[in-house]
């Protein structure tokens, strides 16, 4: 029997990657591993070496893989998941870069303050940074709060109060990190395009 040989389809670090993940379908998983049974040192050691990544990210554990090792396979996880994200609405593109959103078609989710609601169209993970569509309800209050990183408040509909001013729609309030400011609310309701830290401090 001829065994099927993986480098002629695929990158054999594609597939020693998506193997110790489990993302191989049965037959290519079959096809690797007849491969590996008659002998490729380069795809044992790249299977071992992303084995051993899994299994440290797996735990949490902070240590030093081989150069780029890590960043390759988390490549393909990010990329996996670009892959589902598009049968998440409102999503459009999630490749190589780009983000394309619809935010028409994306559900509002409930904010942990009473009369506040969201989108999520951003997050940056690793700055801890979001960047939402906000709509609050009339009379509602966002509390009084401490900027961890810059906020960028764009008022898209109606009216919004910060600090005693009243903004309209097509006004910018922009706070640098570690300022303050007092509860805002609004009285006919409120439609925000915010960019905004996730660890901003609650001054309640």
């Amino acid at each position: 029997m001829k065994v099927p040989d993986p480098h002629k389809e695929h990158d054999p670090t594609e597939w020693a990657a998506r193997y110790a993940l489990g993302d191989l379908s049965p037959d290519d998983k079959n096809s690797f591993e007849q491969h590996l049974q008659h002998g490729c040192p380069e795809c044992q050691s790249e299977l071992q070496e992303f084995g051993n990544v899994i299994a440290d990210l797996a735990a949490g554990v902070s240590t030093a893989p081989p150069p780029d090792l890590r960043d390759r396979l988390l490549t393909l996880l990010s990329e996996d998941s670009r892959g589902k994200e598009l049968s998440r609405a409102g999503i459009l593109l999630h490749k190589a870069g780009l983000l394309i959103m619809r935010s028409n078609e994306m559900p509002w989710e409930p904010a942990p303050i009473p009369g506040i609601l969201s989108k999520s169209l951003f997050v940056d993970s690793k700055r801890k940074y979001s960047t939402s569509l906000v709509r609050v309800q009339p009379k509602a209050v966002y509390p009084a709060h401490r900027h961890n990183d810059i906020e960028e408040v764009f008022l898209l509909e109606g009216d919004f109060f910060i600090d005693g001013v009243r903004m309209v729609p097509g006004d910018f309030c922009r706070s640098e990190p570690g300022s303050v400011h007092g509860p805002s609310t609004t009285e006919s309701g409120a439609l925000l395009l915010v960019f905004a830290s996730q660890q901003d401090e609650m001054l309640v």
